[in-house]
């Protein structure tokens, strides 16, 4: 009876400490969200409960929480400089366990993406960084060994998993990212991108984020919406449908934040 009695409290205990130790990490998680533009970010911040602004580098960052977790979310402006200081505040200052890039997207080459379409991203590569003349392959970050930096899988899948919920299935497509500081329009360019790295979406950020969290190992997803591209969804549709599209990526991001 005794020994049944002491196998029972240390089974007990086992289960409890399990417990404490599965809440504590939940409990840890802390999400960075990072838009380029205000459109992008505000169906977010909006589904949030904000309780705290800070301004840094003159990017404005929202502190509050999402469901059971501590979010940050930020309005990093266009562009890699942007995205990237952006992302290593929310790793230094602000201790983020997870960055998440959401906004809208370009689509790009053969099959591109129509407009409406939501893209998971598997990776981003940064297209406009070429140091072949001295050895390295396009788009390869000197010392990092890396020309596409990876998203996380799981985040990925939790993703795929919330947009599943909010568009049809045809709408959702997993691919690489083509990130540069300049609008993806010239065909050849285009075209050479597709064979190297097997991609029809570019952006101004993605590539920078991915590098930044790959570089602190923080995991990172990357979920954008089309808004514009090539044939018969040129840039100057762009502003038409930029709400749109980005209240659908945003309402993607709330819904996997709210089941993490």
């Amino acid at each position: 009876m005794l020994k049944s009695f002491k196998r029972f409290n240390f089974i007990s205990a086992a289960f409890l400490i399990l417990f404490v130790l599965c809440s504590e990490a939940g409990a840890n998680i802390k999400i960075g969200i990072i838009g380029a533009m205000d459109v992008e970010i505000d169906f977010i911040k909006q589904s949030a409960k904000i309780n705290n602004t800070v301004t840094k580098a003159g990017i404005n960052f929202f502190e509050g929480t999402l469901g059971s977790h501590d979010i940050v979310i930020a309005r990093c402006g266009m562009g890699k400089v942007n995205s990237g200081i952006c992302a290593q505040i929310l790793i230094d200052s602000f201790k983020v366990t997870h960055v998440i890039n959401t906004g809208t997207a370009g689509a790009v080459g053969v099959n591109a993406p129509k407009i409406g379409s939501v893209i998971i991203g598997s990776g981003a590569v940064q297209y406009d960084f070429d140091a072949t003349p001295i050895g390295f392959r396009l788009a390869e970050i000197p010392y990092t060994d890396c020309a596409e930096f990876p998203c996380d899988e799981d985040m990925r899948e939790k993703f795929l998993a919330s947009a599943e919920k909010i568009v049809s299935p045809e709408k959702i497509i997993i691919s690489k990212m083509f990130t540069a500081d300049q609008f993806l329009t010239d065909p050849e360019q285009i075209n050479r991108l597709q064979k190297l790295f097997n991609g029809s979406v570019c952006d101004m950020e993605s590539g920078a984020i991915a590098q930044v969290c790959y570089l602190n190992n923080i995991p990172c997803a990357v979920i954008r919406c089309i808004s514009d591209g090539e044939g018969d969804h040129k840039k100057e549709d762009f502003h038409a449908v930029e709400k749109t599209v980005s209240d659908v990526c945003a309402s993607i991001v709330v819904d996997m934040i709210k089941n993490f």
